[in-house]
């Protein structure tokens, strides 16, 4: 296209980096701590600016600026973005190795960069350098847990970025010097600089989108469950209830609902201490998980009290789960923490039986009270099945 000069990429980018750096800087002030990587990226936001200003004025500057430092503080840009994606999905660091591939690599560079005639190998060099990091930063989000459109985005915008160092680098190897510097060199001078900066730009975006989706999704957690004892809260609890119900209605599966709570739970803040209390509800939670699969669904009902969703769960099993929580429960407690004990209720939707979300958590309910008023720490079942564990 006439009048394109790939400088005014250049410039751009270099001003829509600096804006990224600060962004990023900006987040890290404001953003919780368990969201890692943000400081890390706005410096190689930094190190890809001055790159790109060094190669837009090349013509301006010794080579020893224009190529050996711009395409050294490229390289560190593109480290610290793989540093700052493993620190977002809680990898180990590895500051060492790349302090150590970066050093060799910036001995080696100096030394080409005063031999011309091996201009060859210094493009090869900078080029498998830059692919095999940009490689690296794809794996490690596609190892990510959390894989949504904003990963797949940036993980794309790594392989195309990787690709063109690859081609970059093939040509190297496949081009002798002459013909690589009568073809190849002009196209990659022109093209190479231009679109890692625009390529940097686009990837600080997808990284900035990875990061708003974890804080989202950090927010909806902490909305959805209990500060003290990690289960659903009572809101987020009964709207994936009501998801089952709907859901069991359509298969036909059965549908268990616990109901849980604490017997003579008053006295043991009273004698031991409201502290005393809590830690016996974490404790109670942490020996429900270990009976739970992982569709159960467990929620803090209110207070002391708790219910527990088993999805594809006759009554007969159901009331087996309950049994092996209370028998949980008779296990000698910690030193320090009051022995407890539990009622449970049970309640079963059988197949192809219709039942409304409050319909189902009073039958469970009513199981729950007569397990109470039968003497506590025992479990009952809706039809009237009743095992006292005293």
């Amino acid at each position: 296209m006439p009048g394109l000069d790939p400088r005014s990429f250049l410039v751009v980018s270099a001003i829509l980096g600096l804006l990224c750096a600060l962004i990023f800087f900006t987040l890290r002030r404001s953003f919780p701590n368990d969201i890692k990587g943000l400081n890390h990226w706005g410096w190689a936001c930094m190190a890809m600016v001055v790159a790109a200003c060094l190669f837009a004025l090349e013509n301006s500057l010794p080579v020893l600026l224009s190529s050996f430092l711009a395409d050294i503080l490229g390289m560190i840009g593109m480290m610290l973005m793989y540093v700052s994606i493993n620190r977002f999905a809680g990898n180990e660091e590895r500051h060492r190795l790349l302090a150590t591939a970066l050093v060799a690599m910036a001995f080696l560079l100096i030394w080409i960069t005063f031999t011309p005639e091996n201009y060859r190998f210094y493009v090869i060099a900078v080029s498998a350098v830059n692919m095999a990091v940009l490689m690296a930063c794809a794996v490690v989000i596609q190892r990510m847990q959390q894989q949504d459109i904003m990963e797949s985005f940036t993980k794309s915008l790594f392989l195309l970025m990787a690709l063109v160092s690859f081609l970059r680098c093939i040509s190297g190897i496949i081009f002798q010097n002459e013909a690589f510097a009568e073809i190849i060199t002009p196209v990659f001078q022109q093209f190479y600089p231009a679109a890692f900066s625009v390529a940097s730009i686009a990837l600080s975006l997808g990284f900035m989108l990875m990061v708003n989706r974890r804080l989202q999704l950090n927010l909806e957690r902490i909305a959805s469950r209990d500060g003290l004892t990690g289960t659903f809260t009572r809101g987020a609890y009964f709207e994936l209830v009501s998801k089952e119900i709907f859901r069991a209605r359509r298969s036909g599966e059965p549908l268990s609902l616990l109901m849980v709570d604490f017997d003579n739970f008053k006295q043991i803040n009273d004698r031991y201490g409201h502290q005393a209390g809590d830690q016996v509800l974490i404790d109670f939670v942490q020996k429900v998980n270990r009976v739970l699969r992982a569709q159960d669904i467990f929620g803090r009902y209110g207070g002391e009290e708790f219910s527990i969703l088993l999805p594809n769960t006759p009554s007969a099993d159901a009331y087996r789960v309950a049994r092996r929580i209370c028998r949980l429960l008779e296990e000698a407690p910690m030193p320090g923490q009051p022995k407890y004990t539990v009622s449970i209720g049970t309640a079963t939707m059988q197949q192809r039986e219709h039942l409304e979300l409050d319909a189902f958590v009073r039958r469970a309910d009513q199981a729950l009270y007569q397990a109470k008023n039968g003497g506590k720490n025992r479990v009952e079942m809706h039809a009237g099945h009743v095992l006292n564990f005293a």
